[in-house]
């Protein structure tokens, strides 16, 4: 396959996949953040459907409950006071009157007699309810009050009414104000609203005067408002049929499984007789206006299942739609469910068991983010094919400039190295194009600069080769030099009577500068320890001339004569800058004589008090610019008395920080290794000194002991 054409389908494949996944991921992801809040918003509805549920249960009880201390039989009807237990019950129960259907009063000893309670008397008429003597301004309040209550119609509507009139004006026209804007919420155009507020204020004026009276007559009203309405919903009776007692039991049943509780209380009759005040309740009623009080903004249906499975609904059009979903209390506990377009979400009241739910519709919603996500597919794949129009002279013009470098570094290949291709663009193409022109220069220096190379390494490998010939021939002389040197050296120390005598000589290389010789003259031992400058031949040579003149002239005259004559012959002999430093003792019984020409001084440790001294003698190296003059100096030796003839090498030995071993530390560690110790183990307690103090580095100087002690 072309270049041309893979690119054109890596193109294809890399936007359309990718346009496809991210439209399908984003109609998924709004699709379930849609119903996500679609579900949130109707689990904060049903929850708010059970809180009203449970608000309603615990204000029921509560009011039921509160009936409990009511004198029933004193109640009864008396001049001025007809309507006192309508308004006592009115007045406790409130709102929740409208629920109530019957309340039953039953002794719990059956063989009381049954005394029905007086009946509430009928409405009170407005003439009939009006005090003489009082005020005109009275007499319209009460009409007021009670056309009001006329046109509302419901008493649930007053809201919490008929207790908030306690015989004071202010309350009882609170009450009316509150009606008002009621009305005028619903018909704001009505012209009897702005005369009933005239009213008001007017009856509020009159109030101020004379507020007594008018309260009388303002709580005598609203009594005779209210009153009818509690007798029309409430049927207080002490003795019940067994066909009311069933019907009774089948209500509370009911009741007890909507609201999951009974609702009654305990009450005091004439004599101390005990009774039960059993209330029988409207449940549909109640859970109709829960459900009626849910917003319902974006359509969304409330509807309620009892645990028996019977569905409720705030209306029959509601209960026809929820039908059609088929839904039942085994599908709705499914919370946050789709079913056919519907999100369906319920809060179970923990108390009764009650599944209070929202159905809410989002077939539409979710067809739009449907269409939303083909439209962006759509659009996407417009943009995709525009993008293809340019890509498509784009991709040819890339794969011509790839075949020209194919073709080039094919011909670099079979070693052409004037291949080169042309730079027709200054994009990545063009620069690899350059490049690839470069590379083909470099590769051309490149080439000559190994030829070159490989020319001069066969030349370095001649001239190595002649090196190491050299170097061995070189080695090889050294080496007998180095033989020579040490052939020079006593083969065997002589024996003395009364005198122990141990050496050691160290080279730093394969020719050393350090000397040292013996030499016995009519039982005279003359000892000689030399150190050449430098190392190598030329120390080789200085000290062959050393050992010619002490072999040839020491034995018989001065130490310092022998020095004086021997600086004069090694400058006759015009070595260069080589000079010879060289110390001299002459043992002859217990006399030793002393002379020394650039050398460290002669160590001498005193058996007796175990001191060392140090014998020094100035005297330049010999064979040096200047005439030497040279001394020697004597003293004498008591039995087991140890000297010392060394080189510079121990002294100037460098540590590895670079600190030399110095004159004190050899003096310490000769008398330390003297005070015990034959000649030999002074040697070796020397050189143990050494080594530990190089830490067995090579040492860069020769190093010469000469020990001799007197017996």
């Amino acid at each position: 396959m072309k270049l041309r054409t893979r690119l054109i389908l890596a193109f294809l494949a890399l936007s359309i996949l990718p346009l496809g996944g991210i439209v399908l991921y984003s109609y998924a992801s709004s699709l379930d953040a849609f119903q996500e809040a679609v579900h949130e918003e109707s689990s904060v509805l049903a929850d708010d459907m059970n809180r009203r549920l449970g608000g309603v249960r615990e204000d029921l009880a509560r009011r039921i409950q509160s009936l409990g201390d009511l004198d029933f039989d004193r109640m009864k009807r008396s001049e001025g006071d007809e309507d006192r237990l309508a308004y006592e019950i009115a007045l406790r129960m409130g709102d929740a009157a409208s629920f109530i259907e019957a309340l039953e009063l039953i002794p719990e000893a059956p063989e009381v007699a049954a005394r029905e309670l007086p009946q509430a008397p009928a409405p009170v008429a407005p003439a009939a309810s009006v005090a003489p003597g009082v005020h005109e301004h009275e007499e319209s309040v009460v009409v007021f009050l009670q056309g009001l209550a006329e046109v509302v119609g419901d008493p649930a509507q007053w809201g919490e009414g008929p207790h908030v009139i306690e015989g004071t004006v202010e309350t009882s026209l609170a009450l009316g104000e509150g009606v008002l804007e009621a009305l005028a919420a619903q018909d704001p155009d009505n012209p009897e609203l702005a005369e009933a507020r005239r009213q008001i204020e007017m009856a509020r004026e009159e109030a101020r005067r004379d507020g007594s009276e008018l309260g009388r007559a303002a709580r005598r009203a609203a009594l005779g408002i209210r009153a009818p309405e509690i007798e029309r919903r409430i049927s207080l009776r002490r003795s019940l049929s067994a066909e009311e007692r069933k019907a009774l039991e089948e209500s509370r049943k009911q009741t007890k499984m909507v609201l999951g509780q009974d609702f009654d209380c305990d009450v005091a009759l004439e004599g101390e007789e005990a009774g039960q005040l059993r209330a029988k309740l409207a449940t549909d009623r109640l859970l109709q206006a829960i459900l009626e009080h849910t917003r319902r903004e974006q359509g969304e249906i409330p509807f309620a299942f009892d645990p028996d499975g019977r569905l409720y609904a705030a209306s029959s059009q509601d209960e026809e739609t929820l039908a059609g979903l088929a839904l039942t209390p085994a599908s709705v506990r499914s919370e946050g469910g789709v079913d056919d377009g519907w999100v369906v979400v319920t809060s179970e009241d923990p108390q009764s068991g009650m599944l209070l739910g929202i159905a809410r519709p989002v077939r539409h919603s979710m067809e739009e983010i449907r269409r939303t996500a083909g439209r962006n597919f759509t659009y996407g794949l417009g943009l995709i094919g525009l993008a293809l129009v340019g890509i498509v002279p784009l991709s040819g013009r890339m794969s011509r400039e790839v075949s020209e470098l194919t073709a080039g570094a094919e011909r670099l290949a079979e070693g052409d190295l004037t291949a080169r291709v042309q730079v027709r663009s200054k994009d990545e193409l063009g620069r690899l194009a350059g490049t690839f022109n470069r590379m083909a220069g470099q590769l051309q220096k490149q080439r000559r600069r190994l030829v070159e190379e490989e020319r001069n390494r066969r030349e370095q490998e001649v001239r190595q080769t002649r090196l190491e010939a050299e170097h061995r021939r070189k080695t090889a002389e050294l080496e007998e030099a180095r033989e020579f040197q040490l052939s020079l050296l006593p083969r065997v120390l002589p024996e003395l009577a009364g005198l122990e005598i141990a050496a050691h000589m160290r080279t730093a290389t394969e020719v050393g500068g350090d000397y040292y010789d013996l030499r016995v003259d009519h039982g005279v031992l003359t000892a000689a320890v030399g150190d050449a400058t430098g190392h190598g031949l030329r120390a080789g040579t200085m000290v062959t001339v050393l050992k010619s003149l002490f072999t040839g002239h020491a034995g018989g005259e001065d130490l310092d004569l022998f020095l004086v004559r021997a600086n004069g012959t090694i400058k006759r002999m015009e070595l260069g800058r080589v000079t010879m430093a060289m110390g001299l003792a002459r043992f002859d019984g217990d006399r030793l004589e002393v002379a020394l020409a650039g050398m460290p001084p002669i160590l001498v440790h005193r058996m007796a008090t175990g001191e060392v001294e140090e014998l020094q003698v100035e005297g330049l190296p010999l064979g040096g610019l200047a005439d030497g003059v040279y001394r020697s100096v004597d003293t004498r030796l008591a039995a087991g008395d140890t000297v010392l003839l060394l080189s510079d090498g121990l002294p100037e030995l460098p540590s590895p920080a670079g600190d030399p071993f110095g004159y004190a530390r050899c003096r310490a560690a000769f008398g330390e290794a003297a005070a015990s110790g034959t000649p030999d183990e002074v040697v070796e307690s020397l050189l143990a000194a050494a080594e530990t103090w190089a830490e067995k580095e090579t040492p860069a100087d020769d190093m010469t002991f000469l020990v001799v002690r007197k017996g």
